[in-house]
């Protein structure tokens, strides 16, 4: 079951990560893969955090 402090952080990652992107989508690749990667992270930080609380 999800509690409503998972869907805010989940929903709060999302946008986040969305202005991240559109932000940095203009520049070059190795900087693309960078936020890539980073996005990845803090998703998996995110499931661990919320997992293991």
């Amino acid at each position: 079951m999800i509690d409503y402090y998972q869907m805010f952080l989940i929903t709060m990652a999302g946008i986040a990560l969305f202005f991240l992107y559109t932000t940095c989508w203009k520049t070059n690749e190795k900087k693309q893969m960078e936020v890539f990667n980073c996005s990845i992270l803090f998703y998996l930080l995110n499931y661990l955090f919320l997992k293991f609380l």
